[in-house]
């Protein structure tokens, strides 16, 4: 039968497991807990132990992922492709150490040198007592620096005032003038030709033409141009002379020419060709009655019936008079010329020339009424040609038409220069006075004293001026002292001094004489002020025209200016005896 476990007491019932065991080999419990604590302990341990192991095969299985890393990495960079040995390692590594000591220690001996330097040169420095060098005083570079703040100073002042510019007195004059294109008269006849053919001319255009001379030739059939050229005749050269004439006519033209008168250039162009052939024409006369007679043409041949200036063209305008005259005909936009040039077919009756007999000739203008008031009160004036400036004097009348005012300039002067014209523009000169220009701006006008003529002494062989002045003496008793005056004019018997030089109410002594003038009385002159002696001095200056910018005033006066006197341009910029320079 099987054996029965003993029945267990209440303290072995309450024992934690392992403390009592049950032993198969006696059959009998028995008290376990001293090899409990042994087992406890021997578990503690070998866990420990097995701690330790696996740490170290952590660490080795570390270091031997870190070799392989390094392994990796030195195959990467080795050019050669193979791996370097742990000894070949830690050989660089030696070689990397020594090297970072062997730098360390050499900036330690370094800065151990250069501390022991720095100490050498401070005992140094404490041994050696410095010397203080006396002060010298250069007296070169103090006048040099006087002399410099000196310069800086009239510089900084110069900059900072006014400067005073200088103008040159010179002759000269202005002229308010006035341009008009003016309608010109001259005493013209129209010559007509008695038959029909072909004319040609053999006196020079705008020249003087005595009577009975020859002047053209009419051809019938028109052969005698080609019968002279066959037998050489027109092959002729013009004198120096001619050529002369030719090329003065045309600087005339182009110095006169607009290009709003474009048609001008083929009325000069007839004209021109005319005065050649005609020019040409003078040189054959004498042998154009032989080549006639040899050739059997038949031509007429006619001559001036006087003399007069002769001009080929006509205009409609030859018989106008100033009575005749109307307002339209000042309208030159319909203006038209008829020019007759050698060789051309001609009718019977047709005008072919036309003489100026009459060395008289008008200008008729159109006047505003503020110019015609102007000139009411004059019988001439000065006129100036705007073609070549040709300035002439011309007697003036005026008269009314339809309302419009108008002036009639006539004169014997230069007709035959523009006798080709019926148009020109002139100048009519309003004002020309002459004398000194001056700017306006030089003007200023100044107070003086007057005293009478009476009282100035004045010494032989001398012009200074003096004037017994009255003073108080010291011991309040009356004198007389002599002055030197400046005198600025001389008007009506009374002097004109400066107001620096006597005061109001001092009384002035005629010499030998016991009359006395007391000093107040002012009046006012217009001058400028004059430079040449470094100094502004007034000097005064009578008007003879002005206008916004210049002045005329007269010259060589007593108390006035000259030509090429030096006076300040802006009178506003300097005062009374301001030093200039």
């Amino acid at each position: 039968m099987a054996q029965q476990r003993p029945q267990q007491s209440g303290r072995q019932q309450n024992r934690r497991p392992g403390e009592y065991g049950y032993s198969t080999r006696t059959g009998q419990y028995r008290d376990t807990s001293s090899q409990n604590t042994r087992a406890r302990s021997s578990r503690e341990e070998y866990r420990g132990q097995t701690r330790q192991r696996s740490n170290r095969e952590a660490e080795t299985y570390g270091r031997q992922r870190r070799y392989e890393d390094e392994v990796r990495y030195e195959r990467r960079n080795d050019s050669t492709g193979r791996s370097r040995t742990l000894a070949e390692r830690q050989r660089e590594r030696n070689r990397q150490e020594r090297k970072r000591r062997e730098q360390a220690e050499e900036q330690r001996r370094r800065k151990l040198a250069a501390q022991k330097r720095k100490n050498a040169k401070k005992r140094r420095k404490s041994k050696v007592t410095r010397y203080r060098k006396p002060i010298n005083f250069n007296i070169g570079m103090v006048i040099f620096g006087v002399i410099f703040i000196y310069v800086v100073s009239y510089v900084f002042a110069y900059m900072q005032k006014d400067h005073v510019v200088i103008y040159e007195v010179k002759q000269g004059s202005l002229a308010k003038n006035t341009t008009y294109t003016g309608l010109i008269l001259r005493t013209e006849n129209v010559v007509n030709a008695s038959k029909s053919g072909y004319i040609n001319f053999y006196a020079r255009e705008g020249e003087k033409t005595g009577a009975n001379s020859m002047m053209y030739t009419i051809d019938e059939n028109g052969t005698l141009a080609a019968t002279l050229a066959e037998n050489g005749v027109s092959d002729v050269e013009p004198s120096s002379e001619e050529l002369k004439s030719l090329r003065s006519e045309i600087m005339n033209f182009s110095s006169s020419f607009h290009a709003s008168d474009f048609n001008e250039v083929y009325n000069f162009k007839y004209a021109f060709d005319s005065s050649v052939l005609k020019m040409v024409g003078l040189s054959m006369m004498n042998s154009v009655e032989a080549l006639s007679l040899e050739s059997g043409t038949a031509f007429e041949r006619g001559s001036a019936p006087a003399s007069g200036i002769v001009e080929y063209y006509t205009d409609g305008f030859e018989a106008v008079t100033k009575d005749t005259f109307t307002p339209e005909m000042l309208d030159k936009t319909n203006y038209q010329k008829t020019i007759i040039k050698n060789n051309d077919l001609i009718s019977e009756g047709d005008a072919i020339y036309k003489m100026i007999t009459d060395e008289s000739w008008s200008i008729i203008i159109e006047l505003t009424q503020d110019v015609a008031a102007q000139l009411e009160e004059k019988s001439s004036i000065y006129i100036i040609f705007k073609r070549d400036g040709v300035r002439i004097r011309a007697g003036l009348e005026l008269f009314s038409k339809d309302g419009h005012n108008y002036a009639a300039l006539s004169t014997k002067s230069s007709m035959i220069r523009y006798a080709s014209d019926r148009y020109i523009d002139i100048e009519l000169v309003m004002n020309d006075e002459e004398g000194l220009k001056i700017p306006v701006s030089s003007v200023v006008e100044k107070e003086f004293y007057l005293i009478p003529e009476e009282f100035a002494i004045v010494e032989e062989d001398s012009t200074q001026v003096q004037f017994l002045k009255e003073v108080t003496m010291e011991d309040g008793t009356k004198s007389t002292e002599l002055v030197d005056a400046n005198i600025y004019n001389l008007v009506d018997g009374e002097y004109y001094v400066s107001t620096d030089q006597f005061e109001a109410g001092q009384y002035i002594n005629k010499k030998d004489s016991k009359d006395t003038y007391s000093i107040g009385k002012k009046a006012s002159l217009i001058g400028v002020y004059n430079i040449n002696k470094g100094y502004a001095d007034f000097k005064e200056i009578t008007k003879l025209y002005e206008n916004n910018e210049y002045c005329i005033v007269k010259a060589n006066s007593t108390y006035g200016l000259a030509v090429y006197d030096h006076i300040v341009l802006d009178a506003s910029t300097v005062g009374d005896d301001q030093i200039i320079y």
